[in-house]
């Protein structure tokens, strides 16, 4: 299987993104996930991989996200044979702020991406050092 390039939206075509309710506190980002109806089918692979049981929707019937559910571990996004569900992406404004000379910058690397590099070149996991 070659590589599939995930359909992004940005936070500003999610109306209320930052709105609260259900699980979500006013400021926390809502939708971060989402099903493009244009590209669903229905297919059911989705709903069938979900944990949380956050895919609504019949076989044959363009699927929907339930927010409230979803714990937005990504699986249905890699999973989707159609490409149909998208993730909101921040890269446009990431980028801005890089070439801004006023703006300071810091990247905090997760501890897992560090042990990831550390292996690559050569060092041994630290569970057996």
């Amino acid at each position: 299987m070659g590589v599939m390039k995930i359909r992004t939206f940005r936070e500003i075509d999610v109306p209320n993104a930052r709105s609260g309710g259900g699980t979500y506190r006013p400021g926390e980002l809502r939708g971060i996930v989402r099903i493009n109806p244009n590209h669903c089918v229905g297919c059911d692979t989705c709903r069938k991989i979900c944990r949380t049981n956050a895919i609504e929707g019949e076989i044959g019937v363009t699927h929907r996200i339930n927010v409230d559910r979803c714990i937005i571990c990504g699986q249905c996004l890699i999973n989707c044979p159609f490409g149909a569900i998208e993730q909101m992406s921040f890269v446009d404004e990431v980028m801005q702020k890089l070439k801004d000379k006023d703006s300071l910058v810091v990247a905090i690397v997760a501890p897992a991406v560090r042990v990831a590099i550390a292996e690559e070149f050569g060092n041994l996991p630290a569970r057996l050092r």
